[in-house]
């Protein structure tokens, strides 16, 4: 028997749906709210695999020891049960991770260089 694939990322469903969790002001009641949670949290489960390996072959401890913390923090957030994990708060955490995880899935030599924000590469 051959081997499921992996679904494909869909990078643009993601950035919408952590869009909306993170930048949309209208009031959310608790079932929109449990869905948003529900979808983020199958985004990051997407995720992860993949980017759990590519932060495994970062090259340098402060890219790696940034990446770590954020599967690290994505794993912490995913074991809160299913049903405390709409609040507004928890939502904001699994839109804020999921964003992070996309970039290590599209740019993992960027997350965490000292460079992004000033200071530069050392050569």
């Amino acid at each position: 028997m051959t081997p499921l694939a992996a679904p494909a990322v869909d990078a643009r469903l993601i950035r919408r749906t952590y869009g909306t969790a993170l930048w949309d002001s209208r009031p959310v009641g608790e079932e929109s709210r449990a869905h948003m949670a529900g979808l983020l949290r199958g985004h990051m489960r997407l995720l992860l695999p993949e980017d759990e390996k590519r932060v495994a072959a970062m090259p340098g401890t402060f890219n790696r020891s940034a990446g770590q913390h954020v599967i690290a923090r994505a794993h912490d957030v995913l074991d809160v049960p299913v049903t405390g994990a709409s609040s507004a708060e928890y939502v904001y955490d699994l839109a804020t991770l999921t964003r992070v995880l996309l970039a290590l899935h599209e740019r993992p030599q960027r997350v965490g260089v000292r460079g992004v924000g000033g200071g530069g590469r050392r050569g």
